[in-house]
C-alpha cells in the first residue's frame, strides 16, 4: 500500500510531480458505530508537506464555513467550500459543500483550517438533503469508551 502526495493539477491544469510513501501500518476500527482507520507512513512526509492541525474539542456552529479536500473517484485533488447546516449527535451536516462518489474519508476543515471531521456520506439531491460526515470528537470519544 502507498499514499501519494501532490496528486493535483497546477494553475495551468497540468499534473504536478507526485511523491509516493509506503504505508507501513493500517489499523481499522469499528467502535461506537463508527468506521475509520489510522495509518502509519514510511519516511518523513511531514518535513515537506507539514501536518494537519486537528480540533478535538469544538463542533462548529450552524452556518460555519467548511472545506472538504479530497480525491473523488481517484481524480486529482478537489476542494469545495460551503456552510455547515447542523450537527446531529456524532454527525456534521452540510448541504452546499459538493462531494462526489469516492470522496468518503476526506477531511472536513473548519474556518481555521483545522480538521474537525471526516466526510462519510453524500445525501444532496435536487429535492434537498445534505451531505454528512463524522465529527472528529466522536472518533476521539470512541477510544475513551
Amino acid at each position: 500500500m502507498q499514499i501519494n502526495f501532490n496528486f493535483q493539477l497546477d494553475a495551468s491544469g497540468n499534473p504536478t510531480t507526485e511523491e509516493t510513501f509506503e504505508i507501513t501500518s493500517l489499523s481499522d476500527y469499528r467502535r461506537s458505530g463508527l468506521d475509520y482507520a489510522f495509518l502509519q507512513v514510511a519516511g518523513n512526509p511531514q518535513d515537506t508537506y507539514g501536518i494537519q492541525v486537528v480540533n478535538t474539542t469544538d463542533a462548529p456552529a450552524a452556518g460555519a464555513t467548511l472545506a472538504i479536500i479530497g480525491h473523488p473517484s481517484g481524480e486529482p485533488k478537489q476542494v469545495d467550500v460551503g456552510n455547515m447546516t447542523s450537527t446531529n449527535g456524532t454527525q456534521l451536516l452540510y448541504g452546499d459543500v459538493d462531494t462526489l462518489g469516492g470522496n468518503s474519508g476526506s477531511g472536513v476543515l473548519n474556518e481555521a483550517g483545522e480538521l474537525i471531521g471526516v466526510h462519510t456520506n453524500g445525501g444532496c439531491m435536487a429535492s434537498g438533503g445534505a451531505n454528512s460526515g463524522v465529527l472528529y470528537t466522536a472518533i476521539v470519544n470512541s477510544f475513551l469508551e
